[in-house]
């Protein structure tokens, strides 16, 4: 196989490929897409193992050793544990309540802890650890997992998580977090610890409760969805992008949620952290609450698009637009699943409003693309098309998610950013 060398000669290490090449090194090697074989000896986890040789290391010390991603952060303090938190997703009227967020760091040593507080309970609560590392012939291994939440919020204090390898070796460790903070690191005297680069485009997702986190719909089986586990956050992180969630259910650019603490889209309490994070990216889509739940108005939603796109323009100015049109889905679920008249008149205002915008350089068109076609869903199969296995009623069944992020989703935005 071919080995990328530096200027001297000397053959590159993967991690050190994936500097040098950037944004699409680092798209190929992310585990989430499932490219690298599985680690052949994946390390074993203890649950709050005692210190013993470990040094503890204070959050200002850890944050000092990895990189955070993915939102607007702060250190939050309480029962005595100082945590990092992502205050990036107003939830119900409030900018308390973390949206998923990730650290990542390279690792040399063999039993690395990491610290991390819960503080949504195990029903919302998710933390998920990726690692990479390489053999002998520089082929990439990986592995991922899933670690308890839940128990550390019944006291308000924080868990470890030790990761034991087999082998001490160089290793990059990236942790997805859902409701949790990150509490620090902690390693034996001779383990470093080095931050992973920050070098990822970042994207933030203006969305509504097809971007949050779901319950499974009266009448139907499909699992619950996780917020990270939506079509634009799983599809932005396998594009190579570092997502800033900000999605609330029951909004639109026309539509406020029926709690009256959150507004439009274009809420200043929903988009003032996007303006202070500074993403490069920025995704809107018109939501089906803009024509389901409020009486159809093609143009008064064309004309948010314009009006938000424009204050974007002042206040990101470097900022790009990504605008994602309505979804196949017509006002008359159960009955008529494939985009109606009022779907396809929001699609056709809103994308002579996306097109017009100087700052938007992807308008991406599911309906005229397909991704979800018929009229049935799961609780009322037709047996054509699609959506009997993709659709619950207004939003996607998990197994929407997942497919829609890998294909329809993945293509879209790769092709976005070749814009």
């Amino acid at each position: 196989m071919a080995y990328m060398k530096d200027s001297t000669g000397r053959r590159l290490d993967s991690f050190q490929v994936q500097d040098r090449q950037g944004a699409l090194a680092r798209s190929l090697v992310r585990p989430m897409l499932s490219l690298p074989p599985v680690m052949g000896t994946p390390p074993t986890r203890t649950l709050n193992p005692a210190l013993g040789s470990h040094t503890s290391y204070t959050l200002a010390q850890s944050l000092a050793k990895v990189t955070v991603k993915g939102g607007l952060f702060s250190t939050y303090t309480a029962n005595g544990y100082d945590s990092w938190r992502n205050t990036i997703s107003p939830i119900n009227g409030t900018l308390t309540q973390p949206a998923p967020s990730i650290v990542a760091f390279h690792y040399d040593g063999a039993t690395p802890d990491i610290k991390y507080r819960d503080t949504g309970g195990s029903n919302t609560s998710e933390f998920h650890i990726f690692v990479n590392e390489f053999d002998g012939l520089g082929e990439q291994r990986a592995t991922a997992f899933s670690e308890p939440t839940g128990a550390s919020a019944l006291g308000g204090g924080a868990q470890v998580i030790r990761l034991t390898f087999a082998t001490a070796k160089h290793r990059r460790i990236r942790v997805l977090m859902k409701n949790c903070e990150f509490a620090g690191v902690r390693g034996l005297p001779t383990d470093t610890f080095t931050p992973a680069p920050a070098e990822e485009p970042t994207i933030g997702l203006l969305l509504d409760s097809w971007g949050a986190s779901r319950a499974t719909p009266a009448g139907y089986t499909t699992p619950p969805v996780a917020s990270t586990n939506t079509l634009w956050f799983m599809g932005a992180l396998l594009a190579g992008l570092e997502p800033m969630l900000c999605a609330q259910s029951g909004t639109g650019l026309i539509t406020p949620t029926t709690n009256p603490d959150l507004g439009v889209f274009a809420d200043t309490r929903r988009i003032n952290p996007l303006v202070t994070a500074g993403p490069d990216y920025i995704l809107v889509t018109p939501s089906l609450n803009d024509y389901v739940n409020s009486t159809p108005n093609p143009s008064a939603v064309a004309a948010a698009l314009t009006s938000l796109c424009a204050t974007f323009a002042t206040s990101l100015p470097n900022t790009k637009i990504i605008v994602a049109g309505p979804q196949s889905i017509g006002t008359a679920v159960g009955l008529k699943g494939d985009a109606d008249a009022d779907a396809i008149a929001t699609r056709n205002a809103v994308k002579t409003a996306a097109l017009a915008a100087p700052n938007v350089i992807s308008y991406i068109d599911p309906i005229a693309e397909g991704w979800i076609t018929g009229g049935g869903d799961q609780k009322t199969p037709t047996g054509g098309g699609n959506s009997d296995k993709f659709r619950a009623g207004y939003h996607l069944t998990q197994d929407g998610d997942a497919a829609l992020s890998q294909t329809r989703v993945l293509q879209a935005l790769v092709q976005a950013l070749r814009a």
